[in-house]
């Protein structure tokens, strides 16, 4: 410090510069972990963010995840609480995981591209979750 005591002196502004950008660079790190920290569900299991992974990957190209209404295909909302599929059959892991495997005349069948594990995956999730947080 100069003889005057003031922080604004030559030999005190580098120390306060640097000490401004760490107090920067600590708030912008805190911010960022807020934000990840607050929209990740506290119980999304490994398990669950690689079905909804599945999910968007897979079935959100034609399906809408989120909410109701046609994309180019029926919405994946609600699914397992409608009384029948497309195909008039009644909405249970079976059918579902069936229509998945073997497609039909408008959706592509996926039991070369997706193990039998992943498409049960998908349908646990559709069946048990609510949508996750698209960012994921």
């Amino acid at each position: 410090m100069n003889p005057t005591g003031s922080p604004h002196q030559p030999e005190n502004r580098g120390a306060a510069v640097l000490s401004a950008i760490h107090g920067v660079c600590l708030t912008g790190s805190l911010l960022l972990f807020a934000v990840v920290w607050l929209a990740t569900p506290a119980q999304a299991s490994h398990e669950e963010t690689a079905a909804w992974r599945l999910v968007k990957e897979r079935c959100s190209l034609c399906h809408y995840l989120e909410r109701q209404g046609a994309k180019f295909a029926p919405s994946l909302q609600g699914l397992f609480q409608r009384r029948t599929l497309m195909n008039s059959k009644p909405v249970n892991d079976q059918t579902v995981s069936e229509w998945i495997r073997e497609g039909s005349a408008n959706m592509p069948a996926f039991k070369s591209t997706l193990t039998p594990q992943q498409i049960q995956m998908i349908v646990n999730y559709l069946k048990d979750h609510p949508p996750l947080e698209p960012w994921r």
